[in-house]
């Protein structure tokens, strides 16, 4: 019979596993260099792509960070509002925004 923290960590394993699951199909419908997961705060939670390529950091380092920090100035209020929508559940189709970065300055 398994102890109370064997079944804690399984339904935790379980948890994690469905996220990773969630995350999978949602980002297997999106089409970017560089792919960005938000939390309601619109903290970064994960990154995968060129995130090197594109704002010469480590996708690691990004993680806990504002997302706006990462949009240029011009754009952020475009950003910021297309973020409200997603969070409404509306899908964001084709939106181009300018990333700051060491190799990112103005690039879309």
């Amino acid at each position: 019979m398994a102890d109370g923290t064997t079944v804690a960590t399984t339904r935790d394993q379980m948890a994690d596993l469905r996220h990773d699951r969630d995350r999978f199909v949602a980002l297997a419908f999106s089409s970017a260099d560089m792919l960005v997961e938000l939390d309601r705060n619109r903290r970064i939670v994960f990154t995968g792509g060129a995130t090197g390529a594109l704002l010469g950091t480590d996708a690691k380092t990004l993680i806990g960070r504002a997302f706006v920090e990462l949009v240029t100035a011009a754009d952020r209020a475009m950003v910021g509002e297309a973020l409200a929508v997603a969070a409404s559940g509306t899908r964001i189709n084709g939106l181009v925004c300018h990333l700051e970065g060491e190799f990112a300055r103005r690039r879309p």
